[in-house]
This record gives C-alpha cells, structure tokens and sequence, in this order.
C-alpha cells in the first residue's frame, strides 16, 4: 500500500482470461515483468510446479499455502 498525496495505491492480483495469455507450450514462466504465483506452492505439487517453472526462465515466484 502506498500512501500519496493524490491517494491510495493498491497492487491487486487479477485473473487473465485464457484469451489474454494464450494456450500451448510457447508460453515463458517469468517471460514478462511480473512474478509466477503458485497456489498450493509449499506442498508436493507445488514445490514441482515451481521448479517447472525456474527451469523454463521464471526468475520471480510467489509460493503460497493453500492452509495460511
């Protein structure tokens, strides 16, 4: 949150319609500006799903648990 004498930013995460992103394999983890979040990140799949991931160019993770 940043506080501004022109007022409140807020980052906000958003859903991609599969229009927006594309469908295939020519899409790069990591390939734009932003970060790769993976839901359920610290468990089994998760922990797979990222190093998927790394291994194809993500540089920026965000790893949540699906428990808090």
């Amino acid at each position: 949150v940043a506080v501004r004498g022109s007022g409140v930013w807020v980052r906000r995460v958003v859903r991609a319609g599969v229009a927006e992103v594309g469908v295939g394999g020519s899409w790069v983890p990591g390939s734009e500006a932003g970060a790769v979040l993976v839901t359920g990140g610290t468990g089994a799949l998760g922990a797979r799903v990222a190093r998927w991931a790394v291994e194809r160019g993500a540089r920026k993770l965000v790893l949540t648990s699906r428990r808090g």
